[in-house]
């Protein structure tokens, strides 16, 4: 937990993690969808096995990115696959036709788009790791009167937390310093 106070505002600035974060892999607007047959690890689908997945993907439809697990302290999370060196857990995959709404491109999808696609997918990775081993925060910032004057929730990754946190408690404590002078 981290705190902040500020005697002469009065200002009290609490993050903590959060209990009961939403599932980013619902909750936001994602690019790719993940599939594992690790129960608790990926997206819900319809595919019984890997087999079955990958007959029935049309693969010249989709950019198909092999997913390994690795270990945190906590959880499982998952990574892009480099190699053919350790098995593979599931797949991430987006249609072209959404790369190309996505990125505004009308024609193929060439390595420029696949680039960005890559790093988007490696933040929704890095995001969904933050979920399932509880690096996801909130914080308050709280005035004199104990009003809560700001609150945000579900902010993924502690130093991102931080920072948001921070950046709050310092826009308020100058405004609220610049009103008393």
């Amino acid at each position: 937990m981290l705190e902040m106070n500020d005697k002469d505002t009065g200002l009290t600035m609490t993050m903590a993690a959060q209990s009961k974060p939403k599932n980013p892999r619902v909750s936001e607007n994602n690019l790719f969808e993940i599939v594992t047959w690790t129960p608790g690890l990926g997206d819900p689908h319809k595919w019984r096995s890997r087999d079955h997945f990958l007959s029935s993907i049309k693969t010249q439809d989709y950019l198909i990115y092999r997913l390994r697990k690795c270990d945190d302290e906590r959880r499982e999370a998952l990574a892009v696959l480099q190699g053919t060196d350790r098995p593979v857990a599931g797949y991430a995959f987006a249609s072209y036709d959404l790369l190309r709404l996505e990125f505004g491109v009308e024609g193929d999808i060439g390595p420029e788009e696949v680039k960005r696609a890559e790093n988007m997918l490696l933040v929704e990775l890095l995001t969904y790791e933050e979920y399932i081993t509880g690096r996801v925060y909130s914080f308050k910032i709280v005035n004199r009167a104990g009003v809560v004057i700001e609150r945000q929730g579900d902010i993924y990754g502690e130093d991102y937390a931080e920072h948001l946190a921070q950046t709050a408690f310092e826009t308020h404590r100058i405004t609220i310093g610049a009103g008393s002078r």
